[in-house]
């Protein structure tokens, strides 16, 4: 298993503040299964409010989910890649998750070899969120 990190393919930006959303797609030319894809980095102070994964028919028996650098599938649980598709975070799982440290949220492939074009799509605040 490799890690593959992706978020070198982004322009570099100054942090913002308020709402803003971060995008990034990367290319899977024959990821093997396992394989983590950093796709965005997350600075400290940034809470992450929602998000989506967009993705190709990423070849049979594959699969795919979303986490960070503490849970590998904290975003999205392990779904079937096999077909392309939407799939939004699981909203009752993280709502809202604020970042402590530095991280990345990733992608990986699991279940066997994928390709095809993956899509992570942020919605995040740079400035603490106090839902209750």
């Amino acid at each position: 298993m490799a890690t593959i990190n992706n978020t070198t393919n982004t322009v570099a930006r100054v942090q913002e503040k308020g709402t803003f959303t971060l995008t990034a797609t990367y290319e899977a030319a024959a990821v093997p299964d396992g394989d983590v894809v950093q796709m965005v980095k997350i600075a400290s102070g940034v809470t992450v409010v929602g998000g989506h994964v967009v993705f190709d028919a990423l070849g049979g028996s594959t699969s795919i989910k979303a986490g960070d650098g503490d849970d590998d599938d904290y975003y999205l649980a392990s779904v079937s890649s096999s077909s392309a598709a939407f799939k939004p975070f699981q909203a009752a799982t993280f709502f809202p998750k604020q970042y402590t440290a530095d991280d990345t949220v990733d992608v990986i492939v699991t279940g066997a070899t994928g390709t095809g074009t993956i899509t992570l799509v942020l919605q995040c605040t740079a400035e603490p969120v106090d839902l209750t």
